[in-house]
């Protein structure tokens, strides 16, 4: 009994660090090569996210058999499953030819036919003229019910 109850142990044990975290880091670039700053990558298993730097390198924690998944506005998705190796490379594809009216609503993006709230569009030529200090005078009275406070 002593033997199999320090086999069991040993067992727990091996298969505990088997599933430690580690460190996951890599690049995320472009169809071309350049680097993608503020892509998100989530880990779908445990819900943790990191965003990439303006050199496109990101690092998050993960275990073997964990999903990431690399995402960015105009962008494929993409998921990658974790494995032995603790550097994941991402080549994101670009949608730009797929994309139509996106709406950047603070938290996240939604299309603008899915979106059951009002939506002002205003044209350049429909902004306030004349000596302009920032971005709030531009708009200032051109939208109903937007207060701009300094």
């Amino acid at each position: 009994m002593k033997r199999f109850s320090f086999f069991l142990a040993l067992l727990i044990t091996v298969s505990g660090f088997a599933q430690a975290q580690m460190d996951i880091s890599g690049r995320v670039t472009d169809n071309n090569g350049q680097p993608l700053s503020g892509t998100t990558i989530s880990n779908k298993t445990t819900g943790l996210s990191s965003v990439t730097n303006a050199s496109g390198t990101y690092t998050i924690k993960a275990k073997t058999g964990d999903v990431l998944v690399f995402s960015m506005v105009s962008f494929a998705e993409l998921e990658r499953v974790v494995g032995s190796a603790t550097t994941i490379n991402i080549s994101l594809q670009s949608l730009a030819a797929q994309l139509g009216d996106v709406v950047v609503v603070g938290y996240g993006k939604a299309s603008r036919k899915s979106l059951t709230s009002s939506i002002i569009s205003i044209r350049p030529e429909d902004m306030n003229r004349g000596p302009i200090t920032d971005v709030g005078a531009l708009l200032q009275g051109k939208v109903p019910g937007l207060n701009i406070t300094a």
